[in-house]
């Protein structure tokens, strides 16, 4: 379930007002735990009746926002947040640097409902850049789950010494430190599930520290070698807020024609059902027509069973132990 939090005013404005995807927005709200961050006034709480039917169970949640915050953080209830807030676009900003949260300034609410309940499709060639492919989908987030089999063969340049030299246009390098900003509260969760070669399972440590040099003390991240029964064919990467797959992973120094399919959070937990994307060379691969929340929510079961199975040892490898919010 999604927990939203709103200031009365911008609520109001939401409902006063028509925009393309409002009654998916009232599914939204429909459907997820809601929290008003100051007191509605008797003259609100008339505008707002409406929303009273459509969702009766909203509580009023007192104090400081980044108390606020930070509390909700600490006992785990934030990695599917949306704050919908008076503040302007740049204050928004500044919020999802910090908590790799999503913050909504009522200055862009109704472009942000474009991206709330659209997905994308891109055919993706062999001369594409993984950077300005991918930055269309960059969004605040604190943690991610990659599963791969070909993930950290890709991601590897060489091994020099003993020392393991990156990809410079892979997602490693071009993309995740880009999700980490400066001012982050509280550090980045990656989880990375790939094949248990043990070509690759020998030099997971030098692995690990070249991830340390590019995310210095902003990640907590493991790399799982699956070695039990559990596949994960498809390449996918999940956060907090999106979901993206792609037929041919997430490599763009090698890569053949394929596709790459992004679906904000709404598309997960199925608050609307899917479009149909028009069939292309494996877009008929894709979870479509309201299965992709059932298709995420099995991918996520697969993940945390071999999570469990695989403890400490040649099958693991991180620079801290954690347990990945998402999961």
């Amino acid at each position: 379930m999604m927990t939203l939090y709103f200031e009365p005013t911008v609520l109001i404005e939401v409902v006063e007002k028509e925009f393309a995807n409002k009654s998916d927005f009232f599914a939204l709200l429909s459907q997820s735990k809601i929290f008003w961050l100051a007191e509605p006034t008797q003259e609100e709480r008339k505008k707002l009746a409406y929303i009273n039917q459509i969702n009766p169970f909203i509580d009023l949640i007192n104090g400081v926002l980044s108390d606020i915050i930070t509390h909700q953080l600490h006992v785990n209830t934030h990695k599917n947040s949306i704050f919908f807030l008076s503040k302007t676009q740049t204050e928004c900003k500044e919020l999802r640097e910090e908590y790799g949260l999503l913050f909504v300034s009522r200055e862009k609410i109704f472009e942000t409902m474009t991206y709330f309940f659209n997905h994308d499709l891109q055919n993706i060639t062999k001369n594409a850049n993984w950077a300005d492919v991918f930055k269309n989908y960059i969004h605040p987030c604190n943690a991610m789950i990659i599963t791969d089999n070909y993930f950290y063969e890709k991601s590897i340049d060489s091994i020099q010494n003993g020392k393991v030299v990156l990809k410079q246009n892979s997602l490693l390098t071009k993309v995740l430190p880009n999700l980490v900003q400066n001012g982050r509260k509280d550090k980045f969760h990656l989880t990375i599930i790939t094949e248990a070669n043990p070509k690759y399972r020998a030099n997971k440590q030098a692995f690990c520290d070249a991830l340390k040099e590019i995310f210095k003390d902003k990640f907590s991240f493991e790399i799982i070698f699956n070695h039990t029964q559990t596949t994960f064919h498809d390449r996918i990467l999940l956060t907090n807020y999106g979901f993206l797959t792609s037929g041919h992973g997430f490599d763009m120094t090698s890569i053949h024609d394929t596709y790459l399919v992004y679906y904000p959070l709404t598309y997960i937990h199925n608050f609307k059902s899917l479009s149909k994307i028009e069939a292309g060379s494996e877009t008929n691969r894709t979870p479509t027509n309201g299965k992709l929340s059932i298709f995420v929510r099995k991918t996520l079961d697969k993940i945390k069973k071999v999570c469990e199975e695989i403890g400490e040892g040649e099958y693991r490898a991180s620079n801290e132990v954690f347990q990945n919010r998402l999961l």
